[in-house]
């Protein structure tokens, strides 16, 4: 008998259940339609998924975050087949009301299905999955701060203004930009040109250039390797030891390349986040969310 999905519980209070949920494809359930009960944000640390509201249809990758209001009925499934991870935080309703008071014209749980995750957050992400799955004995309280801050930046993000995000976007070019975004989520590790991913969109190169920047607020190439990245991100942590081998696995030219790339993106050399503990990394990160 397969499952819907498989989730372990990171950590429990009054008001979060933080879970470590895991979809695979050879004991989960390909499709599989959700009753939510509980506000939850679920973050992507690898893989991607297809989530759908009525005609509306969105992408679970690293470089999004995606929210679920009780009450609705979204549709998952996991075209691109491959095995993903990522962390839902579910949130008491009471305490989600009084983090959207601070939001002036905040209406409903959450007011759109996903955001971008930006660098901050991503690492932030990182850190918490990070010292959520260690021991951390008389640290608790500096998890629980990142896990405030990070739904507190994720938040922020959502409620900011995007100028982008404003701009008014066919369902044409939704489906183009969906597709394209599940193309290079299954051929992160594999080099991709601009022209691959037109061809799977059905338009040019040059159309599908200025549908995506407009769409997402950053060109293809750009999304790839923040995917990448983000992905990377996991990958240390999760006992990949050998950095030149990431870089090679997520799709990197080499060590040197990969290495410029996640100091410009995150701040640091991937060697002093894999060696870190997470308990540094964590203090290092949650004095800034005052």
């Amino acid at each position: 008998m397969t499952m819907e999905l498989s989730r372990d519980v990171l950590w429990e209070s009054d008001e979060f259940l933080v879970l470590d949920s895991r979809w695979d494809p050879a004991t989960h359930r390909h499709d599989r339609k959700l009753a939510i009960v509980s506000p939850c944000i679920v973050l992507m640390r690898r893989g991607t998924y297809s989530r759908t509201f009525g005609n509306d249809v969105s992408i679970g990758d690293a470089n999004t975050a995606t929210f679920y209001s009780p009450g609705t009925s979204p549709v998952i499934s996991h075209p691109t087949r491959i095995p993903t991870r990522g962390t839902t935080i579910r949130i008491q309703e009471d305490l989600l009301a009084e983090m959207l008071a601070d939001y002036d014209g905040a209406r409903g749980p959450f007011p759109a299905h996903d955001r971008p995750v930006t660098s901050r957050t991503a690492m932030m992400h990182a850190t918490l999955f990070a010292g959520l799955t260690s021991s951390f004995p008389g640290d608790e309280i500096v998890f629980e701060e990142v896990l405030m801050g990070l739904v507190r930046e994720i938040l922020d993000d959502l409620f900011a203004i995007d100028p982008v995000a404003s701009l008014p976007v066919s369902d044409a070019t939704k489906r183009r930009v969906t597709t394209a975004k599940e193309y290079v989520a299954s051929r992160q590790e594999e080099k991709v040109t601009l022209q691959d991913v037109s061809r799977e969109t059905q338009c040019s190169s040059w159309y599908l250039s200025r549908i995506f920047a407009r769409a997402e607020g950053i060109p293809v190439y750009r999304y790839l390797n923040r995917l990448r990245l983000r992905t990377a991100l996991d990958r240390l942590r999760g006992g990949d030891g050998d950095i030149t081998r990431v870089a090679l696995d997520s799709g990197f030219s080499s060590h040197s390349h990969f290495t410029t790339a996640f100091r410009d993106e995150f701040g640091m050399a991937p060697r002093d986040f894999r060696g870190a503990n997470p308990a540094a990394l964590a203090r290092r990160i949650a004095p800034l969310n005052s």
